[in-house]
């Protein structure tokens, strides 16, 4: 499909086909962080606060008061976003969306194409676009065919993790889903990572990594619940990943404690630690929050990481401690090359 001298309206999946589609995004900031299309820029006609008083002023004295007051709004701005907009052409094809296809994308469209530009519009906007990824995450018809997964399982701190990543720099296709997540899917795992992104988002993500993965291609990715943080993992995905091959990944305790410390002390506060080890008071009885506490504002992690695998987390996952034949295979992780060494093999054999 070519961009003429018109605007041009298309579908989310026709958008995909164009050689190099840039998507502009002209929400506001705030639904554009909430999620949007994986690359999109987000040049805002409105912004948030803008957004809003808008939406009063439609909301109590009707539409064409609301689009007079919004035009007044975008006027003062206007020639500046026009030019971002217009600076991007040289990347691609344009392809502009609001919430719904409606009068924020339609009219940034229309004023681009009356000055020059070739544009598409995006037909039902990022409503259109989060209804693909459902559609293609969740309806067992219609919906991707995942890729076979190998599933990293192990006790906490057995170095799944950077076992996946050194995957990752092999070009080893790796579903990374507490990176997408932003979390380690433990009580400890926000500490020193901020705020999760919306369950939206988490599901834009993952489609766009099962969507790099190639057709017939395997994928690493590490065993996870069905909720990861405030997060849940897609029905149908989960029910995949529960049926995938699994790799059991162990080591030794002490390696396991320095893996944590290292983790976790080094990008959180002891604030953060204190709050997790609080939460889970009543798991684990006062007197142990109390001791716990006092070791971590000394600075002291290492037996408080070595107290709770051994009294709470191993038995909680109960995962075994070394080989085992309940798994596809099992791996040392005493050596992390040496381990996705193993894994990498065990993906791409022909058994």
């Amino acid at each position: 499909m070519e961009a003429g001298t018109r605007m041009t309206e298309i579908t989310y999946r026709e958008a995909l086909k164009l050689e190099a589609p840039v998507f502009i995004d002209v929400r506001s900031p705030g639904e554009y962080a909430e999620d949007h299309i994986p690359g999109a820029v987000n040049v805002p006609l409105l912004d948030d606060e803008q957004r809003k008083i808008v939406g009063t002023i439609y909301k109590h004295e009707g539409q064409e008061e609301a689009r007079a007051t919004g035009l007044k709004l975008v006027m003062p701005e206007l020639s500046e976003k026009v030019g971002t907009i217009g600076d991007l052409e040289g990347q691609g094809s344009l392809v502009i969306y609001c919430w719904r296809g409606g009068m924020r994308s339609r009219s940034m469209a229309t004023l681009l194409e009356l000055l020059g530009h070739d544009v598409y519009k995006l037909r039902g906007g990022y409503k259109e676009y989060r209804a693909a990824v459902m559609e293609a995450l969740e309806d067992p018809e219609k919906g991707i065919s995942f890729p076979p997964l190998y599933v990293l399982y192990g006790l906490t701190g057995c170095g799944k993790t950077e076992i996946l990543q050194e995957l990752a720099r092999r070009q080893v296709p790796v579903l990374d889903l507490e990176g997408y997540a932003n979390h380690r899917g433990s009580v400890f795992g926000s500490v020193g990572l901020g705020e999760q992104p919306s369950q939206k988002m988490f599901e834009s993500r993952l489609l766009q990594a099962l969507a790099r993965v190639p057709a017939g291609s395997p994928a690493a990715t590490e065993g996870e619940s069905r909720k990861i943080g405030r997060l849940f993992n897609p029905e149908r995905f989960f029910d995949h990943l529960l049926s995938s091959r699994r790799i059991l990944i162990y080591d030794t305790v002490e390696n396991r404690v320095r893996r944590i410390v290292r983790e976790y002390a080094g990008t959180g506060t002891p604030e953060e630690m204190l709050g997790a080890v609080h939460y889970l008071g009543r798991r684990i009885g006062r007197s142990r929050v109390e001791h716990y506490s006092g070791l971590i504002r000394q600075g002291n992690y290492e037996p408080v990481v070595e107290d709770l695998l051994v009294r709470y987390y191993d038995p909680l996952y109960r995962h075994p401690d070394g080989p085992s034949g309940e798994y596809w295979a099992s791996v040392s992780s005493g050596d992390i090359a040496a381990a996705a060494d193993e894994i990498e093999a065990i993906m791409y054999s022909k058994e």
